[in-house]
C-alpha cells in the first residue's frame, strides 16, 4: 500500500506569526529618526564648541594659577607670554600657544622655561590679552601683577566668549557673555 504525503498536513505548517517589519514600517522609522536628528544635530554641534571653549579656559587659568604658585614658591618673578609658533620663545600670537618662564617678558629666551602649552587647533576660537596683557603677565614674588586686566576667549561661530579678569593681587575670575 502506498503512502502518500499531504503537504498541507498540520505537521508541516508553522503556527508562528510572520516576524519582521514590512517596507512601510522600516520608512516611518527611518523618516522620525531623520527629523529627530535634523532637530539635535544643530544643538549637539554647539554644545561641542562650547565644551572646547570652557576647556582653552581652563586650560589657561591653569597655566595662570601655575606661573602665579611658581612666582610664590621660587621668590621670583614668573611671565606668561604669547608663544612663538616656530621656537620655545615669546613672541607671535596668544593663539599660538605660550609660555610660562621665569624672570620678565625681556628675559625670555635666556630664563627657566617651566612649561610651553600649544596652541589648541582646529577652532574658531581666538585670545587676546587687552591692553594690559597685550605681550605677556608677570607674576611677582608675592602672587600680585604690575596692573589688572583681562584676557578673553571668542568663539566666532556660536558668538560666546569667556572672560579671565586678573586682579591686581593676582587672582582670577571668569565670566561668559557674547562676542
Amino acid at each position: 500500500m502506498a503512502r502518500f504525503w499531504r503537504i498541507s498536513s498540520p505537521q508541516f505548517v508553522s503556527r508562528r506569526p510572520a516576524s519582521g517589519f514590512t517596507l512601510l514600517e522600516l520608512l516611518i522609522g527611518m523618516a522620525v529618526v531623520g527629523v529627530i536628528t535634523a532637530f539635535a544635530l544643530p544643538n549637539f554641534t554647539e554644545m561641542m564648541r562650547k565644551a572646547r571653549l570652557n576647556s582653552l579656559s581652563s586650560t589657561f587659568v591653569a597655566s595662570l594659577n601655575l606661573a602665579r604658585s611658581e612666582a610664590v614658591k621660587r621668590g621670583k618673578n614668573v611671565t606668561v607670554c604669547r608663544r612663538n609658533s616656530s621656537a620655545n620663545s615669546c613672541g607671535g600670537d596668544w593663539m599660538q600657544g605660550w609660555i610660562i618662564h621665569e624672570g620678565t617678558y625681556a628675559a625670555a629666551p635666556a630664563a627657566a622655561i617651566l612649561r610651553t602649552q600649544d596652541a589648541p587647533s582646529g577652532t574658531s576660537t581666538t585670545l587676546s590679552g587687552g591692553t594690559s596683557f597685550a605681550n605677556s603677565i608677570t607674576f611677582a614674588p608675592s602672587g600680585r601683577v604690575a596692573a589688572a586686566g583681562t584676557f578673553t576667549l571668542c568663539d566666532s561661530v556660536i558668538q560666546k566668549q569667556v572672560q579671565i579678569t586678573i586682579t591686581l593681587s593676582g587672582r582670577f575670575r571668569t565670566s561668559e557673555g557674547t562676542c
